[in-house]
């Protein structure tokens, strides 16, 4: 989840030719958003725990989403990715969970257990 947070560029994050890591990268990415969301929303209901915390004002929500969307759509955007999966069944698949994360960011539904 390191990689989340740096500059690693989406080639690093969802390697040709590695469907299958991309697709856990795919999930990973989904528990990361969950996770920073959680814990801004705790903070936000005890407000005394956030002294000198970096989630003040969901700085760190709002970066972190962000960083995902970013992610996405470079992979979404970067035909590579896609064309090096082996199979078009392969290909489908991740198109489709790289979509559908895309759409449920946009959308606010982080929560994806």
């Amino acid at each position: 989840m390191k990689d989340f947070e740096s500059a690693t560029s989406h080639s690093d994050i969802f390697p040709l030719g590695q469907p299958f890591k991309s697709l856990y990268a795919v999930h990973a990415l989904r528990e990361y958003i969950a996770i920073q969301t959680q814990k801004v929303s705790i903070l936000r209901k005890f407000p005394c725990m956030m002294i000198s915390s970096p989630f003040e004002k969901g700085s760190v929500e709002e970066t972190a989403l962000a960083r995902a969307i970013s992610l996405i759509v470079a992979a979404i955007s970067d035909r590579d990715v896609l064309d090096h999966c082996g199979t078009d069944e392969l290909r489908d698949f991740l198109a489709l969970h790289l979509i559908d994360s895309f759409v449920n960011l946009l959308k606010g539904t982080y929560n994806y257990n």
